[in-house]
């Protein structure tokens, strides 16, 4: 099971959600950076990019709209988040990737999760 108070910061985001004070976008958003920053160590020679979520086709269920903070569900994002490293001769990219499927406004499932650090 996953244990979301061990990420900094993502039970508040998931209450706003459950409660209906932010979208299916917002809290997928919350979700790829609390995964992306549990395991990437920040050092100031790297570039942290924003996060990126892409609403992904759910088949039938798809209605598409998202409005006034509620969704119709199931909704899915490709979500991901990258780090470059560039100094000297050394590059590097970390990145965390994810698909996050909001089945309703109790219950998430995290997919196909991979972080990793190249270079």
């Amino acid at each position: 099971p996953f244990d979301a108070a061990r990420y900094d910061g993502l039970v508040a985001f998931l209450n706003q959600f459950h409660d209906g004070e932010i979208d299916a976008l917002g809290v997928s958003y919350a979700i790829i950076e609390a995964l992306f920053n549990s395991e990437f160590s920040h050092s100031s020679k790297w570039d942290v990019d924003c996060a990126n979520c892409s609403k992904v086709a759910t088949g039938a269920a798809d209605t598409g709209a998202d409005t006034a903070g509620t969704a119709d569900f199931p909704v899915s994002f490709q979500c991901h988040q990258r780090a470059t490293y560039d100094h000297k001769d050394i590059y590097s990219v970390a990145e965390a990737k994810a698909k996050i499927v909001v089945l309703s406004r109790s219950e998430i499932h995290v997919e196909l999760y991979s972080y990793y650090v190249s270079g």
